[in-house]
């Protein structure tokens, strides 16, 4: 499954370029699978939501923690109506990399629409990689979003930094680490 995975990456990650879409470091996707795969092993049935995912390819890496022994659905949003046509023409793909106890879909929406729209304490891990200044809302709508024992994670938490409003939240309501790759993810768990 791996071998997929490079390949895949490697044709998001080129697409993404053309698109002009800053993408997520290889190891920061490599976070994002392993926290997913986390994710799967205590559930039975994972729910998992993708915010700014682009053309896939911070979802492809998702759908590769998925990709064990897992059940569920991978939502990957996306607002901007070129890179959400790239992304829904990826599906099949970042399909066959989650296998086939994954349902993935891709969503033309305003990433906090979307999340707002969502029945509370229904997903399972939350990947935000969306406008900086839309962080604080982000934040704030996935305390209610997350179910007990669910994560959001926040890409780009180090460089461009979010508003320091997100810092605070964050410190006040989630435990929260930054791992502190060059661009920083910043896990947060609702108290």
């Amino acid at each position: 499954m791996w071998r997929l995975l490079s390949r895949v990456i490697e044709k998001l990650y080129k697409a993404s370029l053309e698109f002009g879409i800053p993408t997520i470091d290889v190891e920061d996707g490599l976070i994002l699978s392993t926290l997913a795969f986390l994710v799967c092993t205590q559930r039975n049935y994972v729910k998992v939501v993708d915010l700014g995912a682009g053309v896939g390819y911070s979802t492809a890496f998702l759908a590769y923690g998925m990709s064990s022994e897992c059940r569920g659905e991978l939502v990957a949003v996306e607002l901007e109506d070129s890179r959400f046509k790239e992304l829904a023409a990826n599906t099949k793909l970042l399909s066959e990399i989650a296998g086939s106890n994954i349902r993935v879909t891709a969503v033309n929406e305003d990433g906090l629409e979307y999340l707002s729209r969502l029945e509370d304490e229904s997903l399972d891990l939350l990947f935000v990689d969306i406008e900086k200044k839309l962080y604080p809302e982000a934040l704030k709508l996935s305390k209610k979003k997350l179910r007990r024992g669910g994560l959001a994670v926040f890409h780009n938490a180090i460089a461009p930094r979010p508003p320091e409003e997100f810092f605070q939240i964050a410190s006040k309501e989630f435990k929260t680490i930054i791992i502190p790759s060059r661009a920083g993810l910043l896990i947060a768990f609702p108290h």
